[in-house]
């Protein structure tokens, strides 16, 4: 399946469970506004992570990175929404997530466990934003790679160039309201940066 087609299946999915999904399906992000998103999420999306976090290692910090990323754009007005899955690098799966995994979570509401899960955001259709990714691309494939940046692309051209398959298996900020005690309110949206 390609990216879209699993994106409407886990919003399918997310809505059935009560989840609330709010992706901006009918949003297409155009080519020409791509570099303005890159350009937000690493200048300003950016500083504000590292500020918060610092620069240590973020790979392993993807619920955090996801939920301040998501309250940034909804502050902006720019429609996004929380993804959860697998990412696959190279062929191999980095998050062992599997959708029982995440409706077992979901089941059982808040917890101090760890989650098998990797999440980033989908702003309007399929444009991918990624502040975790970058971390584990620099540890583990490339060390010239640098470890603190936002990866931002549609899901063809992080396939193509980076060689990051993104598989989502639910959507919505509700997710992390139930599973992790963190409330993450939703704005009023605009259709562009």
């Amino acid at each position: 399946m390609r990216y879209i087609e699993y994106l409407k299946a886990s919003e399918k999915r997310s809505n059935e469970l009560g989840i609330g999904s709010r992706l901006a399906l009918n949003y297409p992000v155009a080519a020409r506004d791509i570099d303005q998103y890159i350009d937000i999420s690493n200048r300003e999306l950016l500083g504000l992570l590292i500020q918060r976090f610092g620069q240590g290692y973020w790979s392993n910090s993807c619920i955090q990175l996801g939920a301040q990323s998501f309250l940034f754009f909804q502050h902006i007005g720019i429609p996004c929404e929380l993804v959860f899955g697998e990412v696959v690098i190279n062929g191999c799966n980095e998050y062992d997530t599997t959708i029982e995994g995440l409706l077992s979570e979901w089941n059982r509401g808040y917890s101090n466990d760890t989650m098998q899960i990797h999440v980033w955001l989908n702003i309007g259709k399929d444009l991918i934003v990624d502040p975790a990714i970058a971390s584990r691309l620099n540890e583990h494939y490339d060390c010239s790679f640098p470890a603190h940046q936002v990866v931002v692309g549609k899901p063809e051209y992080l396939m193509n160039k980076m060689r990051l398959n993104y598989i989502p298996m639910l959507t919505g900020a509700k997710f992390l309201e139930k599973t992790c005690n963190m409330p993450l309110p939703y704005k009023g949206l605009a259709t562009s940066v």
